[in-house]
């Protein structure tokens, strides 16, 4: 008999964009990945004599991925890692005393070093020459459930008898006063209150910004990025609009559920290979969303739209020359970054495209991630959904991040459309907003008032989402891509453009804003507004440039398959005016 053992954080977003301080976002995101990796990594060390240390996540991944596959812990070792990522560890322990010891190990580790990070862990005991390991692997995620909410959560750690001062950035009960704050210490006083929470997250960022600054690409092409936390302050000062951009892959937890038929076993005489699969797979997921970072970066500076800035250090009293970008979250099919608001749509489309040009790769790690997406009915490679949400910088992050998230649920509508014979196929998309708001950032309502209240609600006043997968490569039924057609992000592109076009002789608009703004205004009033305000002015502009707004002629809209198959009329006019002003001015 042998142990299997899960350790696994919750409430991970909650966590990360508590506040509005992108230093504690940074921190926050560090210490839910040191949980799964650093930590266990630690705990190995101390149990299993000869487990090496590593300085970089590239090496850890390299250690991880050359491991056995053995379900017998091989040379007599005691424990065995099959999945090590951010906020979520698996192992494989000789016995629940071993495993009990790393699960207590871990857990008080992050009481300490994360404080209001939720962390847990849960074992299974199991025979692994009887039972396939992935039954063994479904009873261990449902004890760990059971184990999760019978603890309280991290709030009751917090408590606030006696009455004591409220942290500056958190509201929590502050444990210091911040020494890092310089206004306070150049005018003789304390600096601002601080809980224990984000002093650790504070902390943490150190050593996030120290691995975001080494990151290369493949080529060794080094990566404009913030290496030290007083640079992003200056990075978030520099910026008009803030993007934060979320992407999720398309079927991973699905696949991840079902990982023994996507590699061809179930039985315990297939455990060996499964282990050895789910633990090459997870790494190599890892080391796809830093390739992919990376190259969609570099992709994006050589086209010259992602040019470092010069941003001021303070401290040292010197210039820097920085890129507007900061991940926070990178690893597995996850990405969650900021950057500026132009560069946000050409960013994640990017990456989104990179993204399934790697994992279709089959000299990348082996081909493993093409191999378990067509093992798993995913087709050769895997696909990813982004949304974007571009908000002026001081806007709440964890709304301006809550709006990203939900523009990425939209933007999966995609894996409802894009389907052969009934089985999802690779395709990725993005959904994008543009909030001039200080407030109201909810979707549903944002794209309540885009539907006017005719027609049964058939008209929309919007094409989003957008899809980001070639044409070529739509491998899918025809309503499919009935449905794609008119939401191709060319368009969207090709549009916004048109909308910036200006005469070559004297350098004006060839349509001029006053005009735009009354198509707009006129879209809020009707249909038949908004098309009778266009014939008025079609004669005056007879260029590509108006006809490219078109949905068909003298129309400013399309008929389009929706998503639950019935027609509606829609226009990109808005789509193409927030696009055209986030990279060209106001449209």
């Amino acid at each position: 008999m042998v142990c299997l053992v899960l350790i696994e954080t919750s409430g991970n977003q909650q966590f990360i964009f508590a506040t509005n301080r992108l230093r504690e976002n940074v921190g926050a995101s560090q210490l839910t990945l040191d949980v799964g990796t650093s930590s266990v990594m630690s705990c190995l060390r101390s149990a299993v004599p000869g487990t090496p240390s590593f300085g970089s996540p590239r090496e850890f991944r390299a250690w991880l991925g050359d491991l056995p596959g053995s379900a017998t812990l091989a040379g007599g070792s005691s424990v065995e890692p099959i999945m090590c990522t951010s906020g979520k560890a698996l192992l494989l322990a000789s016995s629940q005393e071993t495993g009990r010891r790393i699960v207590q190990e871990v857990t008080r580790k992050a009481l300490s070093d994360a404080p209001g990070l939720h962390v847990s862990g849960a074992l299974v005991e199991t025979d692994l020459a009887a039972e396939p390991v992935s039954a063994a692997i479904r009873r261990l995620h449902e004890e760990h459930e059971r184990v999760r909410w019978s603890l309280a959560g991290p709030a009751g750690r917090m408590l606030r008898l006696p009455v004591i001062e409220e942290c500056a950035t958190s509201g929590l009960p502050a444990e210091e006063f911040d020494e890092d704050d310089l206004k306070a210490r150049d005018a003789g006083k304390k600096g601002q209150p601080k809980s224990a929470v984000s002093v650790a997250k504070e902390r943490a960022a150190r050593e996030a910004m120290r691995r975001m600054g080494v990151l290369r690409s493949e080529r060794g092409e080094a990566l404009h990025l913030a290496s030290k936390t007083d640079d992003l302050a200056e990075i978030e000062d520099s910026l008009d609009w803030l993007g934060v951009i979320h992407a999720d892959g398309n079927g991973l937890g699905a696949l991840f559920l079902k990982f023994h038929r996507a590699i061809g076993v179930d039985g315990p005489e297939g455990n060996e290979h499964y282990i050895d699969q789910l633990r090459k797979f997870s790494v190599a997921l890892d080391a796809c969303a830093e390739r992919v970072f990376c190259e969609a970066l570099l992709e994006q500076a050589r086209t010259g739209l992602l040019q470092p800035r010069l941003l001021r250090d303070r401290r040292r009293r010197r210039w820097l020359e920085l890129w507007p970008v900061v991940p926070i979250v990178l690893g597995g099919d996850d990405l969650t970054l900021i950057c500026a608001g132009e560069l946000a749509i050409p960013l994640a489309r990017t990456y989104l495209e990179k993204f399934e040009e790697v994992t279709g790769d089959p000299e990348f790690e082996g081909g493993i991630i093409s191999k378990i997406a067509q093992g798993g009915g995913l087709g050769d490679h895997l696909s990813a959904c982004a949304g974007i949400a571009v908000v002026k910088p001081h806007f709440p992050f964890h709304a301006a991040y809550g709006l990203a998230g939900k523009l990425a649920d939209s933007a999966k509508r995609v894996k409802q459309k894009m389907r052969l014979n009934g089985a999802a196929v690779p395709c990725s998309a993005l959904d994008f907003h543009l909030h001039h708001d200080s407030s109201g950032a909810d979707l549903n309502e944002i794209r309540a008032r885009m539907v006017p209240v005719v027609d049964d609600g058939r008209t929309r006043l919007f094409r989003r989402p957008y899809v980001v997968t070639p044409s070529d490569n739509w491998q899918c039924d025809d309503p499919g891509k009935a449905w794609a057609a008119p939401r191709q992000i060319d368009w969207l592109i090709q549009a916004a453009r048109a909308l910036q076009a200006r005469d070559a002789s004297d350098g004006r608009r060839l349509l001029p804003n006053t005009l735009t703004h009354e198509l707009r205004e006129g879209l809020f009033v009707s249909r038949d507004e908004a098309d009778a305000r266009l014939r008025l002015i079609l004669h005056r502009y007879p260029g590509q440039e108006l006809k490219s707004l078109l949905g068909s002629p003298e129309t400013l809209f399309l008929s389009v398959a929706d998503v639950d198959d019935k027609n509606s009329m829609v226009t990109g006019l808005i789509d193409a005016m927030e696009y055209a002003e986030l990279t060209g001015g106001d449209a």
